[in-house]
């Protein structure tokens, strides 16, 4: 293992610093609302409008992708799109908090 300052780095390494989630999850946590799982294989593979969602790959086989890794990329493809992207203000964090709760709820029942 390489380490120290001099350690090459990979353009990866701060996704592993990151908060770390399948692409079948992230295909159900993309904001305003889930997408096909097969939609999230194909921007993490080939991207849409020029942006491709970053993600790492464990193991040889495991693709792992981040929520901040989702972001930027709903950021980069509004932006390709020419639409601004703003933050969510405290309500909607929580009417959304709200909503996940009610179906979580709903699949214990």
């Amino acid at each position: 293992m390489i380490t120290g300052t001099n350690a090459p780095q990979s353009p990866d390494a701060g996704l592993l610093a990151e908060t770390l989630i399948s692409i079948p999850r992230a295909a159900r946590e993309m904001p305003g609302g889930r997408v096909n799982a097969a939609t999230a294989w194909r921007w993490a593979t080939h991207g849409v409008r020029g942006v491709v969602l970053e993600t790492i790959v464990v193991g040889g086989r495991r693709r792992l992708t981040s929520r901040e890794a989702i972001r930027r990329f709903v950021v980069a493809t509004s932006a390709a799109a020419g639409q601004r992207v703003s933050d969510p203000t405290a309500g909607q964090r929580a009417a959304a908090a709200g909503e996940q709760l009610k179906l979580r709820l709903a699949r214990r029942a």
